[in-house]
């Protein structure tokens, strides 16, 4: 199942969205880089201001353990506890013995904090040593994050706020321009949706307003419509001149006195015009499909005629004879060509078939008086036999044969 996105249908409406987008990626970098610098600059200077207090607090100690008096160092240590940013204080001496230890508050960082600042370690503990008699010893303090956190998560809700308002007061504002920019678009539109409904020539309206792109828009439309619309219109005019020729050249066809026959590519016949019926007999729709050869009485004829030779076939005035329906044969004259397509693979046969019975008979007729005449010019009428015209010519005929000879 597809997903789909709920985005707005209309142009600017996603254009708003996007802009809406891009509003809110920038607003979130600033604000991230923002609190980057933020937080990294308050852990610099907390622990700076911690390196001193406890170098401070390692002094009073100091002073402390050398005069035996503790008044200073538990002013400063309650003046410490009440700093949110002390988590807690540990003195001790130089045998490790403690002195001094205090816990607070210890936050530790919140998770914004540790992806700006990257701090993994927890805790900041800062160390400042102190001299003694037997040693040295040092003071211990721990630095908390509630500060921190406290014044990043202010920071980020006060940016979400006013990040928020600013891109309401940004989307109304862009979709106000966005709609008034793009309502020209309105008028294509319908342009198109007539388009799409049949009118190839609709009323573009010409656009003055806008911006550049849209007028041009809206011109390629108008020169669009006009050109679509003349070349429809040249369309019919070509495919009413198309119908009227198909219909000349379907009457010819079919007042046609020759059979006119076409054949596929394996030799079975595709097309026939009505004067194949009137001929032969056979209706045209009972012989579509059939061999050719299966109507032709010549075997020399049939082997032309298959499929292998088929690409061969260029005959022209051929006599040759058809079977017919009465199961009589009928003598024509077949003229034919094989056709190829562009690739040069043979695409069929299409040639005609002259009906020539009468002329064959008028032939043999002929023919037969010519034997007749002759037969009664070279014998006697009463006898039946020879006369001297026949002796004559056969005379003739021997003498020449013989006489070169000698």
């Amino acid at each position: 199942m597809k997903l789909r996105l709920g985005l707005p249908d209309t142009l600017h409406g996603r254009m708003v969205v996007a802009f809406s987008l891009l509003l809110v990626i920038a607003a979130t970098v600033v604000t991230l880089t923002l609190a980057t610098q933020i937080a990294r600059g308050q852990l610099e200077a907390q622990e700076r201001l911690g390196y001193s207090i406890a170098n401070l607090l390692a002094t009073a100690t100091q002073q402390a353990i050398e005069l035996q008096d503790r008044v200073e160092l538990d002013a400063i240590i309650q003046q410490l506890n009440q700093d949110p940013a002390i988590a807690s204080v540990r003195i001790v001496d130089a045998q490790g013995t403690p002195l001094y230890e205090h816990i607070w508050d210890q936050d530790s960082p919140s998770r914004i904090i540790t992806v700006l600042t990257d701090s993994r370690h927890g805790h900041r503990i800062l160390i400042a040593p102190f001299h003694q008699k037997h040693g040295v010893g040092k003071v211990e303090l721990t630095l908390s994050y509630k500060p921190l956190n406290d014044n990043i998560k202010k920071l980020l809700l006060n940016s979400i706020l006013f990040s928020g308002g600013f891109l309401v007061i940004i989307i109304i504002v862009a979709y106000s321009m966005l709609t008034r920019f793009t309502a020209p678009l309105k008028f294509l539109t319908e342009t198109a949706r007539e388009m799409s409904h049949g009118n190839w020539h609709p009323q573009v309206a010409h656009i003055s307003g806008g911006t550049r792109e849209i007028r041009e828009l809206n011109q390629a439309f108008a020169d669009g419509s006009n050109t679509v619309h003349h070349y429809i219109h040249n369309l019919e005019k070509t495919r009413e001149l198309l119908g009227q020729s198909e219909i000349r050249l379907r009457h010819l066809i079919n007042s046609m006195q020759e059979i006119l026959f076409e054949l596929d590519s394996s030799g079975r016949i595709s097309f026939l015009n009505p004067a194949w019926e009137k001929l032969t007999g056979f209706p045209v729709t009972e012989v579509l499909d059939k061999p050719f050869v299966d109507f032709i009485v010549e075997k020399e004829v049939i082997l032309d005629f298959a499929p292998s030779h088929l690409h061969q076939l260029h005959e022209k005035n051929r006599e040759i004879t058809l079977k017919i329906a009465s199961e009589r044969t009928l003598s024509v004259n077949l003229d034919v060509d094989a056709q190829f397509d562009h690739n040069g693979n043979l695409a069929g046969v299409i040639g005609t078939l002259d009906d020539i019975t009468q002329t064959v008979e008028l032939n043999k007729l002929l023919k037969t008086y010519q034997d007749e005449l002759y037969h009664l010019s070279v014998t006697d009428p009463l006898t039946n036999l020879y006369n001297r015209r026949h002796f004559d010519i056969q005379l003739e005929a021997i003498l020449a044969e013989d006489l070169p000879k000698k």
